[in-house]
């Protein structure tokens, strides 16, 4: 039984989100201090957030899909094409053996 964890999902997400967005605000051609500032988010926050290492709230995430010009949905593309590579490898780490039933 293969299952992914909670915390290993919330990564992935994190990690899929900051490309997204990193991508994004350097093909628009804006720095990340210049963005951070332009979206009212803290310079360093935003950095954390580039990285994958930073939750983010909805406004949050709105604000700065508003930023890119870009709808919210644009934020999260690329998700479905990367779990399947994730889940391979994690396989050995996610791997759940259940304990054995003696009768």
């Amino acid at each position: 039984m293969l299952l992914m964890k909670h915390n290993d999902t919330g990564k992935l997400v994190r990690h899929v989100i900051a490309c997204n967005i990193r991508s994004l605000r350097i093909e628009s051609g804006q720095s990340q201090a210049k963005f951070a500032e332009m979206v009212g988010i803290n310079r360093s926050y935003m950095n954390q957030i580039e990285h994958g290492t930073k939750n983010m709230s909805i406004d949050k995430l709105m604000r700065i899909a508003d930023g890119l010009d870009v709808p919210i949905t644009r934020l999260f593309e690329g998700l479905g094409e990367c779990a399947p590579r994730n889940l391979q490898a994690e396989a050995v780490y996610a791997l759940v053996k259940l304990p054995d039933i003696e009768d």
